[in-house]
């Protein structure tokens, strides 16, 4: 899926600026930056790892961001690590 998003990106880029008179030599490399991006992102991240490994490290950043904001007097209240969906069971249920 990575591959076929850096390849359609890539041609869009390139059809982009071909129209607007940009040179061949200067709009491959610059259309290329994408699909390496992509590439160094899938051999980094995506193989030989977890499927949720990409999902933990955005949420680890998030929750490194909120932190920080905390630390550095940003917000008011500390950053929450789990917020449960299910309402809580009422004590006659248990």
């Amino acid at each position: 899926m990575f591959l076929v998003i850096g390849v359609a990106v890539f041609v869009a880029l390139f059809r982009i600026m071909a129209a607007t008179g940009v040179d061949w030599f200067v709009g491959l490399p610059v259309s290329l930056i994408p699909l390496a991006l992509i590439t160094v992102f899938v051999h980094l991240v995506v193989n030989g790892r977890p499927s949720s490994f990409a999902g933990d490290l955005v949420l680890l950043a998030a929750w490194r961001l909120k932190s920080w904001l905390y630390l550095a007097g940003a917000l008011d209240r500390p950053p929450i690590l789990w917020i449960s969906d299910d309402p809580p069971a009422h004590p006659k249920e248990f």
